[in-house]
C-alpha cells in the first residue's frame, strides 16, 4: 500500500450495517489503517448526526451533505 495515502469511506451502505451501526471489527481495521499512516476521510450525505456515528473512528476530515 505504499502508493495509497488516503481512504474515503461512505456511511450508508458501506460502513453502517442494517441498523445503523459500525462494527467493532471495522473500527479496529480503520484504526490500523490510521496507524499505518493513511489519511482517513468520511464522505456522507448525512448532516451533523454523522459526527455521533463516527465518534470512534480516527478520521482526518469529514464531508457532510455532499450533494
Amino acid at each position: 500500500m505504499d502508493d495509497i495515502s488516503a481512504i474515503v469511506f461512505d456511511l450508508d451502505g458501506t460502513l453502517l450495517d442494517d441498523v445503523g451501526n459500525i462494527s467493532r471489527k471495522e473500527i479496529e481495521c480503520i484504526k490500523d489503517l490510521k496507524r499505518q499512516g493513511l489519511k482517513i476521510y468520511i464522505a456522507t450525505g448525512r448532516g451533523e448526526d454523522a459526527f455521533g456515528i463516527v465518534k470512534d473512528i480516527p478520521y482526518d476530515a469529514i464531508v457532510l451533505c455532499n450533494v
